[in-house]
């Protein structure tokens, strides 16, 4: 008898991010991405150097400078000069791209600190994390297991905004557990249609049903929302597509 993928999921009831600290940042206050963000960086980026140049300028060094002398130069705290880009400015793109990326437009401000990394919205600390009064806080997790099954994970809730569903009228739920899934299930008149976010449901099978790939039987791949939008767009039997990756 064959078995629905998501038959595993309800009896039991995440793209590593990478931290790079910053040791002092804050921005002005900001609503969406398009606010630019202007970071004060008092101290060089993790993992350089500082030292003083001939000229009197502060840069920061990816070794260990040699006096003032030094072969890799990161950026400077002084001004940009000689065509060294400032250290506030690749604090900023490096924000601005992980909000473009990983944050979800609830939550459209990104922060890092020693200790941890996320998005929010509202204000920075001096010591790059959210202000006092900052609301709809979610976090980075370092394993893939917490940011598919964590309730205030962001890679979670960015899935759950981009997840899209197959059906029109249907409802996302996430189905809770070790490993969440979002679901997406459409009631009619000839029954209940569901399937599951490709991510979580693929992550939740890896933990649960390690060779799920080769036991299953291929007409599962309907249970598989990416499948199935495709599916109906293109009027192909869902089997004919390939396992998600």
């Amino acid at each position: 008898m064959r078995v629905s993928i998501l038959t595993y999921i309800f009896p039991i009831v995440a793209i590593c991010v990478l931290l790079i600290t910053y040791t002092s940042a804050i921005s002005t206050t900001y609503e969406g991405f398009d606010t630019p963000k202007k970071p004060i960086l008092a101290s060089c980026p993790k993992d350089s150097y500082v030292f003083i140049t001939k000229a009197g300028d502060m840069d920061c060094c990816a070794n260990e400078p040699v006096g003032s002398t030094c072969s890799s130069v990161r950026c400077t705290l002084s001004p940009e000069h000689d065509s060294i880009k400032t250290c506030i400015s690749l604090l900023q793109a490096r924000f601005k791209d992980s909000e473009l990326r990983f944050c979800t437009e609830s939550k459209p401000s990104y922060f890092e600190t020693q200790t941890t990394s996320g998005c929010f919205r509202g204000d920075r600390m001096p010591d790059g994390s959210p202000a006092d009064g900052a609301t709809d806080i979610c976090y980075f997790y370092d394993n893939q297991e917490d940011n598919y099954s964590k309730q205030d994970s962001c890679t979670l809730q960015k899935a759950k905004e981009n997840f899209k569903c197959p059906w029109n009228n249907a409802t996302i739920s996430v189905q809770d557990g070790s490993s969440s899934v979002l679901i997406c299930k459409s009631i009619t008149g000839s029954g209940i249609q569901q399937c599951g976010e490709d991510k979580t449901l693929m992550n939740y099978l890896d933990k649960n049903v390690p060779n799920w790939r080769l036991t299953f039987d291929q007409s599962q791949k309907s249970q598989f929302c990416s499948i199935m939008v495709s599916s109906i767009a293109e009027g192909r039997d869902p089997s004919t597509y390939d396992w998600p990756v």
